[in-house]
């Protein structure tokens, strides 16, 4: 299952979703962790004009969609003319500074934007940025969002650092604008981690993986806010921000980054240890260790859970609180697995199973009986189960069921089914491919099956403990 955060609460991105496997390589030059890809992306659109008599539909389809293209082209140039003579006439006012020139300039350079203009927009943008600081100070927020479209632009023009440099200004202006410790500092806080993470997907820097560090330590400065601001909590933000702390636990447990005297290079990082000690006061470091760190975001989400069981007004809520602190208790317990703690696994799980113990036989198999890549947050395409003939037990264990239907060619993902067994230790063994469209793509397969392989699943759980599961049939699209 995907953590997320893309969107708002899932905020990894799309170069960096839909990988099956969190067996890592680790690329000792650049310290960042090297996947088996998973995902295929099929980028293939062919339109044939066989002769002069095409189709009648389809050329007046084309013609539509163009005419629509034109009038939303001179749409667009109407309003930037409208948005030019108005900046004029502002001017000639003799008020060159006047505060409207920047509000003007700001939604002529989104027109600009939109036509791929980006070297005007950027000239645009300076001036508007220039004149928010002078109307309203060096730390002004009313520059923030000239600043982020400047870094829009400079992503569609390829200029990274430019845009990095941006986005780390925009971060210390509304810093310096708000105020160290403030909650209304969590958004900034939130994007600015984002956007690190971002920065190690896409392998941006020397030395990506350090801004993994960076991104811990944002979402450790949020969580300090919280804590010591108990009028604004939100147990679900706080989740996804635990979750976050632990995801990327495992990443810098993977690269080894934490260990790396690059990670303490200030040209490698964007984010200051001795500012985020100030404000956190050592909350959620726990010495740089990534199992300690990973273990106690972890126990914390458990711990909301159990809360909100105490806490629930009727039985339908109890009964939803305790489903999810049992499989925030099996996310602790399989954090020991990745880490080969296998007896603390298994306690964890037995712990897990205790909780529903007394509930019914459908709640139990829809927890336990699930087939998990781990970690469970990492983001990655939801399995889907397929059933075999005769065998009625691979829904029950993805608490879901795949449509048997075949869809038409022309509307069909890219899919391998794969047959195999899952043993107590959550490895994959007997792995076949029993199916896959299209069929000739051997590479694919083969790099699939290796994937699940190399990959940590979770145990099927039965009677509190990590039994062997056989005979599954999944389907892995990509």
């Amino acid at each position: 299952m995907c953590f997320r955060i893309r969107s708002a609460r899932h905020p990894w991105p799309k170069s960096y979703r839909g990988s099956l496997t969190s067996s890592c390589r680790v690329a000792p030059e650049y310290g960042v962790v090297i996947r088996s890809s998973l995902t295929a992306f099929l980028v293939c659109l062919a339109v044939t004009l066989s002769n002069a008599h095409a189709d009648d539909t389809d050329a007046g389809a084309l013609d539509s969609e163009s005419e629509s293209s034109v009038l939303v082209a001179d749409d667009t140039l109407k309003q930037m003319e409208v948005l030019r003579t108005t900046i004029e006439g502002l001017e000639k006012g003799g008020d060159t500074w006047h505060p409207e020139i920047a509000e003007t300039i700001l939604s002529l350079a989104g027109h600009v934007q939109a036509t791929g203009d980006h070297d005007e927009a950027l000239a645009l943008l300076e001036r508007a940025v220039h004149l928010s600081r002078v109307n309203h100070g060096l730390f002004s927020l009313q520059q923030v969002r000239g600043l982020s479209m400047q870094v829009d632009s400079h992503l569609a023009l390829n200029q990274w650092d430019e845009a990095d440099g941006l986005q780390r200004y925009a971060f210390f202006v509304q810093n310096r604008a708000i105020g160290d410790g403030n909650p209304e500092m969590i958004p900034a806080l939130e994007s600015f981690a984002e956007w690190s993470i971002q920065a190690f997907a896409l392998r941006r820097g020397d030395f990506p993986a350090a801004r993994l560090i960076d991104a811990y330590h944002l979402y450790s400065v949020a969580l300090s806010i919280m804590d010591d601001n108990p009028g604004i909590e939100d147990s679900s933000r706080r989740e996804v921000y635990l979750q976050q702390l632990a995801y990327l636990a495992w990443l810098m447990s993977r690269t080894g980054i934490q260990t790396r005297a690059e990670s303490q290079f200030s040209e490698y990082r964007r984010v200051d240890d001795a500012w985020v000690d100030r404000l956190t006061q050592g909350r959620y470091r726990y010495r740089n260790n990534a199992f300690a760190q990973g273990e106690s975001a972890l126990r914390q989400v458990a711990n909301l859970h159990a809360e909100n069981v105490t806490t629930a007004t009727d039985e339908q809520s109890r009964k939803r609180s305790l489903r999810r602190q049992a499989e925030s208790m099996l996310d602790v317990g399989d954090w020991h697995l990745l880490f080969d703690r296998r007896q603390a696994s298994i306690a964890m799980y037995q712990q897990a199973w205790s909780l529903l113990e007394e509930e019914d036989e459908a709640m139990r198999q829809a927890v336990f009986e699930r087939v998990i890549v781990l970690p469970r947050f990492e983001p990655m395409f939801q399995l889907r189960p397929r059933r075999r003939s005769g065998n009625s037990s691979v829904a029950a264990l993805a608490g879901n069921e795949a449509s048997d239907a075949v869809p038409a060619e022309s509307t069909r993902t890219p899919y391998v089914v794969m047959a195999f067994d899952i043993n107590q230790y959550g490895r994959a063994r007997n792995v076949q491919i029993v199916e896959s469209w299209p069929e000739d793509d051997a590479d694919m397969q083969r790099r699939l099956s290796t994937a699940l392989r190399e990959s940590r699943l979770r145990p099927t759980i039965r009677g509190g403990g990590p039994v062997m599961a056989e005979g599954l049939l999944y389907r892995f699209p990509y």
